[in-house]
């Protein structure tokens, strides 16, 4: 698949470990939405869509970012919005805030 045909999320902690791998590559073509990413990721891998997307809310229209979740793009950190721009070619990461002491 060529990167103008998909995004690259790298995955870390529970998302890892629910999916078996670091990295997953999410078939995609032009711009979107993020939310649009993660509703398909969350489709692709069910595993992971319990951690992102546990109350299936996601694809409603007042759906909100998934708590405790940072995205990571170039090393910047997106606006945790649904409707933040993602392009075909994009490497992300998902990473979740994890707390503790």
């Amino acid at each position: 698949m060529s990167e103008s045909t998909r995004i690259v999320l790298e995955l870390t902690g529970p998302l890892e470990r629910a999916v078996g791998r670091d990295e997953v590559t999410i078939p995609w073509t032009g711009d979107g939405r993020l939310g649009d990413l993660l509703l398909r990721f969350c489709h692709e891998y069910p595993a992971a869509g319990e951690w992102l997307d546990g109350d299936g809310g996601l694809g409603r229209p007042d759906a909100a970012f998934p708590a405790g979740f940072l995205v990571i793009r170039d090393s910047a950190a997106l606006p945790a919005k649904l409707d933040t721009p993602v392009v075909a070619g994009d490497r992300l990461t998902l990473m979740p805030l994890i707390s503790g002491g």
